[in-house]
């Protein structure tokens, strides 16, 4: 069926890739996508090559062995660059015509394949490419999962060939075949045709005629089954071409003559001769390349060689590719067969393997091949480091018992060094385990040991014991007075005094401590950039940025975070963008901006859930939800909480106060005020007993829990939050925190100069939305008092504000007041730049700035397609023909 396949695609002029799974191969990571996509590349001209790896292609040139090294993405995260980078190699070559990926025995292929396969498969209709694949039924294990999945998509063609009948066999046979004869093939080999064929074969050297008084030889030759055909084939050529065949089994696919011939202990031309030899037997294919016509085949031959003798010849095989300069994967999946004999190069060949496949995305295959270079057994100099690197593996691919095992091990027989780096990535593993306590107090040993000696380290690392201990109450209590110090004068220079710059920020904030001087702390980091100077993957910078959104240092905030994307961008990492997205989402939720506040927390969610790195995502989720209530998208939200779990019970730990709060507001807008009034005192608790009472800047829960309460029949309990919110928002002295309490404490209080300072604060705040709301809830106020014509301006000026900002609830509410003062405002009707959703303004604006609808796709980890579809309805709802008027149709 694939034959016919390729056949067809050549008549129409489609090229083909072909690869094709093997048992010796399954744990060999990518080894299929490599079989697939390598040659046609290498086949490119240089400059068209660049052109298909170039931008969030890049991370796939390692994979597929045209890039030296790996990219800087974390190894846990680089599982989603890779694949999501394979998905644009195949559609940069795509671009240059249709294509077939042809895949036999997809059933041996390994699991990273099978991942991209179907990554693939989700987005194949924006792109013309067939995958072509063929595979057995596989029972069960990660395997067999991804082949269900592959199959179950919506739009995949599935065959299932029957068995072949008695008329085809005896089509076969010819036509003196006999029915009993016929009768007894069909019954020997259950009409599978290649098994059929084989026993053909078989009887036909015996001399077997097809009659039906040799029926009975049928089952004698059958039971001998494939193997003692092949045996026999490989006799029939003569010892050369036995000792050749089992040379090329070893070997797997696509075995180079010359390395068979070394490892048969042949001359060239000896081999030579041996191959045809083996083909005109039908057991291997003719082609500068040696591969049995069937795997089944390939299995018998390999079986024919005793396990003493194949583990040998695997690690023969392991050298002489090695000598050829092959990579170090393709070595290890020898020495992953071969016996174990304490040599130091195979487990320096292990290890390169290993931090190869970790690179890539594939943790869980480098653990195993550290597994290996541990049993081999390393020399002990070199006995922690393998274990370190064991550890880590494990931790990335999610083993975390085997993980702390193996670390605890590397620190009981490393060196000083050694154990100092081990106890940092075990205070990792702890953490990822949840088991935050455990984790600070690893950090917190190592700090003190590194106080003397390296100072600015032992800095570095007090930082990370605070970004620890943040995450979890229990440990926040318990080191909280360590974090007393952060008015000490810290310059920025060095990358332990930036870390320390993080830490005094972000207590700034959870203490409530003033915006201006948050403001004046988090200035250096920006002058320093602290972005260039940290790890692109770390999330430092946005432990300034955050809480300068909240201080409403808007400009700061987001020159640190258009920075960090660019540099997110150019590593390709996920996470890294994910965290910059998340923040620019912040950013606009606080200035109004709705649409944009969407689509960025939008996008930083979908990573997020692709991308277990980007720890940050509970709070994506929250800000996301806040987002789509004041767009007035309910059910939306509601659906985003579904899916991100966020609609039950949420673990008490920091970053999950911003999925709670987010789900307090979506259940006060759709009027579920218990629910909601139950969620928000459960925030304000967490804060009390965990951190701080939260800063108003962070959480502005008590007001609307005021509101809630006022709406509940509870005037008294509206009251008392209401103060306490002003009380703090005068204390950390922002205008848009106090904005919102004083119009808060208006509303509960029925205190008219209050909602009228409040809007006069807001008014320059720039915070349009909540302005905006300031303008609704004092022409009301003002409505309220009998002074209906008064009342008609600031309604009016706050239903065009809101509607501006996207926030259709507050429109529809400004324009049901302003009906209700007297005043018949005309219908505000969503149009221009108002009528695109936060996607389509999202891929406008990177459109306006140039950005190709390439570049757009890869930086918003879309389809092609997708950004073709959402620039289609910009330019129908904007009214222009192009993207040349974009810049003036977004301006206006």
């Amino acid at each position: 069926l694939l034959t016919a396949g390729r056949q067809e695609a050549g008549r129409r002029g489609i090229r083909v890739f072909t690869a094709r799974g093997a048992e010796l191969e399954q744990e060999f990571p990518h080894g299929l996508v490599r079989q697939l996509l390598e040659r046609p590349l290498r086949d490119l001209p240089a400059d068209e090559r660049a052109g298909v790896l170039e931008g969030a292609a890049a991370p796939a040139g390692p994979v597929v062995g045209l890039a030296a090294g790996a990219s800087a993405t974390t190894v846990a995260e680089s599982a989603f660059a890779v694949v999501h980078g394979l998905w644009w190699v195949c559609a940069n070559l795509a671009q240059r015509g249709p294509l077939v990926l042809l895949a036999d025995d997809l059933h041996w292929a390994d699991t990273a394949s099978l991942r991209f396969l179907a990554y693939l498969r989700r987005r194949i209709e924006d792109v013309p490419v067939v995958v072509l694949a063929a595979a057995r039924p596989v029972a069960e294990g990660e395997r067999a999962e991804l082949l269900h999945q592959l199959t179950a998509e919506p739009g995949t063609a599935v065959v299932e060939p029957a068995p072949l009948s008695a008329d085809a066999v005896a089509g076969l046979l010819g036509a003196g075949a006999q029915p009993a004869f016929v009768a007894a093939v069909h019954q020997a080999a259950g009409g599978n045709p290649f098994l059929t064929r084989t026993l053909l074969s078989a009887l036909a050297d015996a001399g077997v005629r097809p009659v039906a008084a040799e029926a009975p030889r049928v089952a004698e030759l059958a039971a001998r089954g494939v193997p003692a055909d092949v045996v026999r084939r490989m006799g029939a050529a003569g010892p050369a071409a036995r000792a050749l065949a089992r040379a090329v089994a070893v070997l797997g696919t696509r075995a180079q003559l010359h390395h068979a011939a070394a490892l048969a202990g042949l001359a060239d031309a000896e081999a030579a001769a041996a191959a045809d030899a083996l083909a005109a037997q039908g057991l291997l294919r003719s082609g500068p390349e040696l591969d049995f016509v069937h795997p089944l085949l390939r299995l018998a031959a390999a079986r024919d060689v005793p396990d003493a003798e194949r583990a040998v010849l695997h690690g023969r095989a392991a050298r002489l590719l090695a000598a050829d300069g092959a990579g170090s994967e393709r070595v290890a999946v020898h020495l992953v067969a071969a016996v174990a004999s304490g040599d130091p190069w195979v487990v320096g060949e292990l290890r390169a393997a290993a931090r190869a496949m970790a690179a890539r995305g594939e943790p869980a295959a480098a653990a195993g091949h550290l597994r290996r270079a541990l049993a081999e057994p390393p020399r002990a100099p070199e006995r922690a480091a393998v274990l370190h690197e064991l550890g880590l593996a494990e931790l990335h691919a999610g083993m975390l018992d085997d993980s702390e095992a193996h670390l605890r091990a590397a620190v009981a027989v490393g060196d000083e060094a050694t154990r100092a780096a081990v106890r940092r990535d075990l205070a990792i593993a702890l953490r990822s385990r949840r088991r935050y306590g455990e984790s600070a107090a690893t950090t917190d040993e190592l700090r003190a040991q590194l106080a003397r000696a390296d100072p600015d380290r032992a800095l570095m690392l007090a930082a990370e014991l605070h970004q620890t201990a943040m995450m979890d109450p229990a440990t926040y209590r318990t080191y909280a007075a360590r974090f007393a110090g952060i008015e000490d004068d810290v310059a920025g220079r060095t990358p332990g005094e930036r870390a320390f710059l993080a830490v005094r920020c972000t207590e700034a904030c959870l203490r409530t401590l003033g915006a201006v001087r948050l403001r004046d702390w988090a200035r250096p980091a920006v002058e320093h950039d602290l972005v260039d100077a940290d790890d692109p993957h770390s999330g430092l910078w946005a432990n300034v940025a955050f809480p300068l959104v909240f201080a409403e240092g808007f400009g700061l905030a987001a020159q640190l975070a258009e920075t960090a994307l660019t540099a997110a961008r150019r590593h390709g990492a996920p996470a890294a963008i994910a965290r910059a997205h998340l923040v620019l989402a912040m950013l606009h939720l606080r200035r109004g901006a709705l649409r944009d506040a969407v689509a960025d927390a939008r996008t930083a969610h979908e990573i997020g859930m692709a991308t277990p790195t980007f720890h940050t995502h509970p709070m994506a989720v929250g800000v996301l939800v806040e987002g789509l209530v004041e767009l007035g998208t309910l059910d939306e939200a509601d659906a985003v909480l579904a899916e991100a779990a966020g609609d039950g019970p949420l673990p008490e730990l920091f970053l999950f106060t911003w999925t709670l709060y987010g789900r307090g507001l979506l259940r006060v807008a759709q009027g579920r005020l218990g629910e909601a009034i139950a969620d928000l005192e459960e925030v304000g608790r967490r804060g009390r007993e965990g951190w701080h009472p939260w800063n108003p800047a962070m959480f502005a829960y008590r007001s609307t829990l005021a509101l809630a309460r006022l709406a509940a029949g509870d005037p008294e309990g509206a009251r008392a939050a209401a103060a306490e919110e002003l009380e703090l928002a005068r204390r950390w002295d922002a205008a848009r925190a106090v904005g919102i309490a004083l119009r808060t404490h208006g509303v509960v209080a029925g205190r008219l100069e209050d909602l009228r300072e409040a809007e006069r604060l807001l008014r320059d705040s720039g915070a349009a939305l909540e302005h905006a709301r300031g303008l609704v809830e004092l022409g009301a106020a003002v409505a309220r008092t009998g002074r209906r014509v008064d009342a008609r301006e600031p309604l009016a000026a706050g239903m065009e504000a809101a509607h501006r900002c996207g926030a259709a609830a507050l429109t529809a509410r400004a324009r049901e007041e302003l009906v209700a003062a007297g005043a018949r405002p005309r219908r505000v009707v969503r149009s221009g730049v108002d009528a695109l959703t936060p996607s389509e303004l999202r891929v406008a604006r990177l459109a306006a700035d140039g950005m190709t609808n390439r570049q757009i796709a890869q930086a918003l980890f879309v389809t092609l397609r997708t950004v073709q579809v959402h620039l289609t309805h910009t330019y129908q709802k904007l009214g222009i023909g192009s993207r040349d008027e974009l810049p003036d149709a977004l301006a206006r």
